[in-house]
């Protein structure tokens, strides 16, 4: 499947996804969980301690072939992020299957979980072969993820803020890296992704009854 026809069976199963959450307003009024605003941070942490590395290993090679950054030292860059990113996706595929299985979830809410998860799965399988495409080897998958301190977690309420912080930081960070990002091809796929994160996240505060389920006209 091209491209952006995966892009527009994301947003179409969005649609769905908007009229299950219809008539929930007023549901959930929680916060995001501190432990959601940890991954994000580990992932800041790390996209700049990779692109560091990048740029020692760049430059020294610079210095005896004259590659610039378009060259062998671009590509092991755009592979340490888009790496680093996949890592995740696997962390919140883990993250939903957690949720499905702790019993808190209704019916409606463990279907969007469910389908949100599979949107993830599409974001793997999408990085997956950017990460191939550009010659490198694409992160293993483990049985087991951190996800942080979940004892606060006790109803649905819990889990969807838990869920909203990992979609929103989400977003931000795919955004966050496209300017460092030296690949053309794989701008669209990193931007693409982070939108379909932060449709994730606007379903979840309108589910939430937020006012303003979009408060940003543009993601940071």
């Amino acid at each position: 499947m091209k491209l952006d026809q995966s892009f527009e069976a994301l947003s179409d199963e969005l649609v769905e996804v908007g009229e299950m959450l219809k008539g929930r307003r007023g549901f959930i009024k929680a916060g995001m969980l501190a432990g959601a605003a940890t991954t994000f941070a580990m992932l800041a942490a790390n996209e700049v301690s990779a692109q560091e590395k990048m740029k020692e290993e760049k430059e020294e090679k610079k210095g005896k072939s004259g590659k610039d950054k378009k060259g062998k030292g671009g590509a092991e860059g755009d592979i340490a992020i888009v790496n680093i990113a996949l890592a995740l996706e696997y962390q919140a595929i883990y993250a939903y299957d957690v949720a499905a299985s702790t019993g808190l979830l209704s019916a409606g809410t463990k279907g969007v979980a469910l389908l949100f998860q599979s949107q993830h799965k599409e974001h793997a399988a999408l990085e997956e072969n950017a990460i191939k495409s550009m010659g490198g080897t694409p992160v293993a998958r483990m049985e087991k993820y951190d996800l942080g301190d979940l004892s606060k977690i006790k109803t649905e309420k819990d889990l969807l803020g838990f869920a909203l912080g990992k979609e929103a930081g989400a977003a931000s960070a795919y955004m966050g890296v496209l300017a460092q990002l030296t690949s053309k091809d794989l701008i669209p796929v990193v931007a693409g992704i982070g939108a379909n994160e932060a449709q994730h996240a606007a379903l979840l505060r309108f589910a939430m009854g937020e006012a303003n389920p979009v408060p940003m006209a543009v993601v940071k």
